[in-house]
């Protein structure tokens, strides 16, 4: 049986796990909102370890971002600060030979890594990158393949809410549908609008947008249809991953792990960012009570997994 674990040595930091920690540290700038840093990996020895090894220069961190989830800001406030790839963050097929051999950098391309090959490919990625995107639109990508619990890899998402993901420029991301939709429905619905933005709330790529990434399954999801136990899986899959953001209150979010991994991030983008924050509702944003409903039942098991992950969140908001 071939041997795939890393062939390089760690730094491992034989230290005993904190049994206790802050649980409730307020943030500055946060007006009008209750938002509080909760301590979330309070008690959880793996994840400890995992930030741990990254504060000693021995992990990677992967953002796994969903289409319109913050990948841009997230991706320019961390390569600022840290080594990450050019295009996106992303470790794309123009990366030259200087990072990796060619056949190295498709085997990275593909992601996410399996179970098998995590540790590997972390080895390889490492001594380059601190910082890597996994980018996601609406397909299904299988990640709960990958070994999240290895000590070496931190994981972060940030979770929006399934209607505000609705409303974001782009619409559909890379879907076969995005040129036209982009096209025709550039901004948010007016009385021009109302009858391409229904025909964009039944398509089959703004279905349960995030739920569908995030699955166990590749045919669960289905409109209002959809099952209870495919939100299960994905809760599942989240509670893996190590930090957790909430779009809602993202500049909060990022301070705070700023703060657990000892990152310099820019507080003044982060300050740039909590600024232009949307202060509309979604509901008023759509204007019409009958079509945010719609919205409301269709995606009901995405709605409840992004309202669960609050619950996960790196901050409370």
């Amino acid at each position: 049986i071939q041997d795939f674990s890393p062939s390089f040595s760690f730094n491992r930091v034989e230290t005993e796990v904190p049994t206790e920690s802050p649980t409730s540290i307020p943030l500055s700038n946060t007006k009008g909102m209750d938002v509080k840093h909760e301590g979330s990996l309070k008690g959880d020895t793996n994840k400890l370890l995992q930030t741990e090894s990254f504060k000693r220069g021995n992990a990677l961190i992967v953002n796994v971002h969903i289409t319109h989830h913050a990948g841009t800001t997230i991706c320019h406030m961390m390569s600022n600060t840290m080594e990450a790839p050019d295009f996106a963050c992303t470790i794309s097929k123009n990366e030259t030979g200087e990072q990796f051999t060619l056949q190295k950098r498709d085997s990275l391309r593909e992601h996410p890594w399996s179970h098998q090959f995590t540790a590997v490919n972390v080895e390889i990625v490492l001594p380059f990158y601190q910082f890597v995107t996994w980018d996601y639109t609406e397909e299904y990508p299988a990640l709960q393949e990958t070994n999240w619990e290895y000590d070496h890899l931190v994981s972060m998402i940030v979770m929006k809410h399934p209607i505000d993901r609705f409303l974001s420029g782009g619409k559909c991301g890379d879907s076969p549908d995005f040129e036209r939709f982009q096209q025709l429905i550039p901004g948010d619905p007016t009385n021009e609008t109302q009858d391409v933005y229904w025909e964009y709330a039944n398509s089959n790529c703004a279905d349960n947008y995030a739920l569908r990434v995030l699955s166990n399954s590749s045919t669960c999801v289905d409109g209002a249809n959809t099952t209870f136990q495919c939100l299960e899986g994905a809760k599942e899959l989240l509670k893996r991953f190590t930090f957790i953001l909430d779009a809602a209150c993202l500049a909060e979010s990022m301070k705070a792990l700023s703060e657990e991994l000892d990152l310099d991030l820019d507080m003044n983008q982060i300050a740039d960012f909590n600024s232009k924050r949307t202060k509309v509702s979604a509901r008023a944003r759509i204007g019409n009570d009958t079509l945010y409903e719609y919205l409301e039942n269709r995606f009901k098991r995405d709605i409840e997994l992004y309202e669960w992950s609050k619950s996960r969140s790196i901050v409370r908001c």
